[in-house]
């Protein structure tokens, strides 16, 4: 004699549609955002503020942060619409991917940045391009890719 269960048990955990949309949403507002901020940033490049803000490290935050925010749209599909299990696991393998590699760009790029003021700052009156500091930023991404494959 089986008893009968407390609850009603569930055959399916699906996204509820209500957290979807509120994913979706907040990963629309973080794109834009970050591509608002982009077109900020391209538009007053030869201001003062955005060159001493390090003009290309704030370009690569700003693609670093969308592509970190992208991760959202990958969680927020079920088989409830319509996708095969196949392309729900290639949905989930992408997730880490599209997370950590935008937050190593970031990470990375703020690195660089402060790596290139460190050194202007150990040598008085001397120019510091971004492609000289750009390595540890490079190792870092190249180091990311390596652990997620």
């Amino acid at each position: 004699n089986i008893p009968t269960p407390v609850r009603e048990i569930l055959e399916h955990n699906y996204l509820n549609p209500g957290v979807r949309a509120a994913g979706l949403a907040l990963f629309g507002v973080g794109a834009f955002v970050n591509i608002a901020f982009a077109i900020w940033i391209v538009v007053k490049r030869r201001n003062q503020a955005v060159r001493a803000a390090q003009f290309e490290f704030l370009l690569l935050i700003c693609f670093g942060s969308t592509v970190s925010t992208s991760a959202i749209l990958t969680l927020s599909f079920d088989e409830s619409y319509g996708w095969t299990q196949e392309q729900l696991s290639k949905a989930c393998m992408t997730t880490p991917w599209l997370f950590f590699f935008g937050y190593i760009l970031v990470y990375s790029s703020l690195f660089s940045k402060l790596w290139r003021i460190n050194r202007v700052l150990q040598f008085s009156r001397r120019e510091v391009q971004a492609k000289q500091v750009i390595g540890p930023a490079i190792a870092l991404v190249l180091l990311a890719v390596i652990v997620l494959a």
